[in-house]
């Protein structure tokens, strides 16, 4: 939030950072007069909120009954129960809390009803996804329990955010894993389920080399599954290579043109799939790139007397073969929720040898019948 829009504008020097033997007076944000007005009279907190890591700290004046309303964390600290309960009885109105302060202030502004914007969770210098921020701000909604309270407002602004994402630059398996954490601790399971696919298409190398503080929001079988999809992807991208450059070899020794041989895996090499132990491409690169390999005329002229299917078209269902098996992760089968949200098989596909549970997906009876019939029109 802006300082300008605040009912009391913070100083400018309060914008500075302070000195080793001086500390900035805390940003002050008003909610009660942004959402009520000056004039109404609502019982207020003050809750002064510290981020004892950073230093930084702000002051917001909120509802009680509002924060108590959303939030059974909220309603026990402000009962008698608790010293801060008490303090609040006997008059005083501040209340201190150590969280980040820019993500408890999203959090009161959503329960108040005033509008958050996307741009929060960039850094206003140049525009970098601020990976701390957007998962703080889904950890304080869920240990304030407001999950369920806000899931339409917190799904509305993260899908901005995503949105803003995009737009602004191309996507990295970071970030990628921080909005996956973030769908996770706020339930949001297709937005899971789209980011999860995302980091299986766009993965290459060891996956396990990404920031612990976010993975811990994550289940421990979350990077062993990502894997194991992007592992069964590089496998199937091996598989079309290897039977592509069989076929190349076999009419090039048939009709004595073995120089096209060399030109072929020159080709495939320019493009990064040769030799087959290179360091693996994401799959959404091979994906992009499959179509665009050259098939030596040789195999056209195969197909044209009916020596085999054409390589065209054969390449064209192995992209979109490769495309439906990359299914991303359920969050309902891995919070054992009962009931998934999305629907696990996308048009019948079903990975060969796969077992949708080491991938962390309870199959339903429904699910699994269509993925037998599927199987026997295949080998039928």
């Amino acid at each position: 939030m802006d300082a300008d829009t605040t009912s009391q504008a913070p100083p400018a020097s309060t914008h500075t950072s302070p000195g080793p033997q001086e500390q900035a007076a805390p940003l002050f944000f008003d909610l009660i007069e942004m959402a009520y007005g000056p004039n109404d009279k609502i019982d207020d907190v003050i809750l002064v909120v510290k981020d004892y890591h950073v230093g930084t700290a702000i002051t917001i004046r909120a509802s009680i009954y509002v924060l108590a309303a959303a939030s059974k964390v909220f309603r026990a600290l402000f009962s008698d129960r608790y010293a801060e309960g008490q303090s609040l009885s006997a008059g005083r109105k501040e209340v201190h809390l150590e969280d980040p302060p820019k993500s408890l202030l999203i959090l009161c502004q959503l329960l108040h009803h005033l509008p958050v914007y996307e741009v929060e969770f960039f850094d206003g210098t140049d525009g970098v996804l601020l990976i701390e921020g957007l998962v703080g701000f889904a950890s304080v909604i869920d240990k304030y329990d407001c999950v369920h309270h806000l899931h339409l407002s917190s799904y509305a602004l993260l899908h901005k955010t995503l949105h803003e994402y995009n737009a602004r630059t191309a996507f990295q398996v970071k970030e990628g894993v921080a909005f996956a954490a973030a769908a996770y601790i706020l339930n949001h399971s297709r937005l899971f389920k789209d980011m999860t696919r995302e980091l299986v298409h766009e993965q290459s190398g060891n996956f396990r080399k990404q920031d612990p503080d976010v993975l811990q929001y994550l289940p421990d079988r979350f990077m062993e599954i990502v894997e194991s999809q992007r592992m069964y992807i590089e496998r199937e991208i091996n598989s079309i290579i290897t039977i592509l450059v069989e076929e190349v070899i076999t009419e090039a020794c048939k009709t004595s043109k073995t120089h096209i041989i060399v030109l072929f895996l020159e080709n495939l090499e320019n493009h990064g799939f040769w030799p087959l132990t290179h360091t693996p491409l994401p799959a959404a690169e091979v994906i992009y790139m499959l179509p665009k390999i050259d098939i030596p005329m040789l195999l056209a002229e195969a197909d044209r007397a009916g020596a085999s299917q054409s390589p065209k078209a054969a390449l064209a269902i192995s992209v979109k073969h490769l495309k439906l098996i990359c299914k991303g992760l359920c969050l309902d089968c891995l919070k054992d929720n009962g009931l998934c949200r999305v629907q696990h098989l996308r048009e019948s596909v079903n990975p060969a040898g796969i077992s949708m549970a080491d991938w962390g997906m309870k199959v339903t009876a429904e699910e699994q019948a269509a993925a037998d019939s599927a199987a026997r029109l295949h080998d039928g």
